[in-house]
């Protein structure tokens, strides 16, 4: 068993791709024989396709475990060549922090169905092509003024460049209501010395799933800080939790090259009180009423 190479659709991290391994194997392969594949870093997306050669039933997916090792098991005989075969797994995304040339850990094994316990391992494997390290969002928050306030303030740094046009996908929860626009008055929330903030507009927003979607008017470089203000946008009558405990999210366009959705750190919650009350209680000086 002899493994040669792997590409990818993909030449970015935490993106989803296709990936596909030639490896060469000599013989006949009876049913229930099995391989294991090693894909270090690697995210199931969907559910997973796998094709030997031009057939997407000869192999199916036994297992996918938590330390990325995909086990896959021949649905009937076959004889392979060595002119060498290949294998295409489509519904992963690949690891967010890329992948060096020729990185070792991508291992393939091979298994007999008579022998459960023996895996025969291929030799190094001599192609694996790099991956840039996915566009990572940064500095990621929100905050409002006060528990009345309409304006939501939004910050976020992204790893690659924004293109105008593109979508940023807020999610909210909680209960935030209204009907959002982008306020003119975006200036005030930018600190003395930091940049301008930059144009967007609404695209749309579903009440019902909290979900407010972004557009971008302009070209934004990458790593630049970019602050929102989204107006006439009411937070919960409940309050907003401190950090992630909100559970608000952000993505941007799949299509330029999406990071997963992320969680959004809120950095000035709303408490709101609950049920309070007043109780009045006797101490060593006596009743409260009596020393008014």
């Amino acid at each position: 068993l002899c493994a040669t190479s792997y590409t990818w659709s993909a030449t970015r991290g935490n993106e989803t791709l296709t990936a596909t391994l030639t490896f060469t194997y000599v013989g006949a392969v009876e049913k229930g024989d099995a391989l294991r594949v090693t894909l270090p870093g690697f995210k199931r997306e969907a559910e997973l396709v796998v094709k030997l050669g031009d057939s997407s039933t000869l192999v199916q997916v036994q297992s996918w475990s938590s330390d990325d090792v995909l086990t896959l098991v021949f649905t009937a005989a076959v004889s392979l060549t060595d002119a060498g075969t290949t294998l295409q797994l489509i519904g992963f995304r690949g690891p967010t922090r890329g992948i060096v040339q020729n990185q070792r850990n991508f291992t393939l094994q091979y298994n007999i169905s008579a022998i459960t316990a023996d895996w025969s391992e291929a030799r190094a494997v001599e192609t694996v092509p790099p991956m840039e390290k996915a566009a990572v969002v940064t500095n990621l928050r929100m905050a409002s003024l006060n528990a009345s306030s309409t304006k939501q303030y939004l910050g976020f740094r992204y790893g690659r460049p924004l293109s105008s046009g593109e979508a940023v996908t807020v999610v909210f929860s909680g209960g935030f209501t209204g009907k959002p626009f982008i306020g003119e008055n975006t200036t005030e929330i930018t600190r003395q010395g930091g940049p301008d903030p930059y144009s967007f507009r609404v695209a749309s927003w579903d009440q019902a799933t909290e979900t407010l979607v972004l557009r971008c008017n302009q070209d934004i470089p990458a790593e630049e800080d970019v602050y929102v203000n989204i107006t006439n946008l009411n937070a919960p009558s409940t309050g907003v939790l401190p950090r992630l405990r909100q559970g608000i999210t952000l993505s941007t366009d799949e299509d330029f090259g999406t990071l997963a959705f992320r969680g959004v750190k809120v950095g000035r919650p709303i408490l709101v009180a609950s049920q309070a009350a007043v109780t009045w209680v006797e101490d060593e000086l006596g009743r409260q009423e009596a020393r008014r």
